[in-house]
């Protein structure tokens, strides 16, 4: 059952009661009240025990289901969407600089496809259908002023923390399965030319990745983590 740590600790304190002691009246080990102040979560007979005790319902000690609240001024999602274009522009500009004036070597429909799919799944599996879309949708509190609804937060953190760190293990699988390709294919033909070609596509999949986990995904996380702090 999904018990609200910050609701339990608040009920416990509006009933005057130390942990030890809704520990004994609830029948629970100190351990486990320790844990769910900390942690949240917990059992059926856990939460029915505490509510028993605190003379509350099970819906006032559980998490509440609203979605992250949000500030949105005008001045704000503007600056934030010029920044994100000037940022884009200097990366494209830089590339091409890198690249004699081309980016067309930066463009590789495969390590897309791999890198968008393996979050997808990845995402799916872990999450459902829910979190996927709880995923999408979330990337407009980048725009937002301000941010509340801490549980929310919390939880859109923890989303986008394991997408951050899929995005090179995305990188990393699509490499091995790659490498296994290419050598196969080398001992096969020998073509040297053909297998620096893929490595340079494996190293297009490792741009993406950090492309998405470093320029998207770590600031949308630090901003979610100053709103919870």
């Amino acid at each position: 059952m999904d018990i609200s740590a910050e609701k339990l600790k608040r009920f416990r304190l509006l009933s005057n009661l130390s942990q030890e002691l809704l520990a004994k009246q609830s029948g629970l080990s100190l351990r486990t009240i320790q844990r769910l102040e900390r942690e949240g979560g917990g059992s059926a007979e856990s939460l029915h025990a505490l509510c028993a005790t605190l003379n509350i319902s099970a819906e006032q000690l559980q998490h509440n289901a609203d979605p992250v609240q949000a500030r949105w001024q005008r001045t704000t999602v503007i600056s934030r969407l010029l920044l994100f274009i000037i940022a884009i522009t200097a990366l494209l500009g830089l590339m091409g600089q890198a690249s004699g004036s081309s980016l067309y070597i930066y463009l590789d429909m495969m390590s897309l496809i791999i890198i968008t799919s393996f979050l997808t799944l990845s995402t799916l599996v872990c999450f459902g259908f829910n979190g996927l879309v709880n995923a999408v949708t979330g990337l407009k509190y980048l725009a937002s002023s301000q941010l509340y609804q801490q549980q929310a937060t919390r939880d859109l953190v923890k989303l986008y923390s394991y997408i951050y760190k899929n995005c090179y293990g995305a990188a990393a699988t699509g490499s091995l399965i790659g490498l296994v390709s290419l050598f196969n294919i080398y001992a096969a033909s020998a073509n040297t030319s053909q297998f620096f070609a893929g490595l340079h596509v494996l190293t297009i999949l490792w741009l993406y990745a950090a492309v998405v986990a470093e320029c998207l995904l770590r600031p949308l996380i630090y901003k979610l983590k100053n709103a919870i702090d």
